[in-house]
């Protein structure tokens, strides 16, 4: 999805400004994300820096980046897409 708030060139403060502004994190790690490349890593490496609360979801069976290995992720890689599911209900519940 297009963020329309960020304007060229101005991505990298605005993302960072939201980091620091967001009482929790949710990486979203899948075969894509996990690439260094990708700034989910830098994301949640900077809302890591900050302290911040991170809840990882998993959407594809992939090993989490070295630096989030030691988060236990909700493993979504089977969620039937049911929001009664009982993985869908546990993370809502935070």
């Amino acid at each position: 999805m297009w963020d329309r708030k960020i304007y060229h060139g101005k991505w990298s403060a605005h993302i960072g400004k939201a980091v620091s502004d967001a009482k929790c994190i949710i990486p979203i790690w899948s075969k894509d994300s996990i690439n260094p490349d990708k700034l989910v890593i830098n994301e949640a490496k900077i809302a890591q820096d900050l302290g911040k609360n991170i809840l990882s979801i998993r959407i594809d069976p992939v090993n989490l980046p070295l630096l989030f290995n030691t988060l236990h992720p909700f493993d979504f890689t089977i969620w039937n897409y049911n929001p009664n599911d009982e993985i869908f209900r546990a993370l809502v519940a935070l």
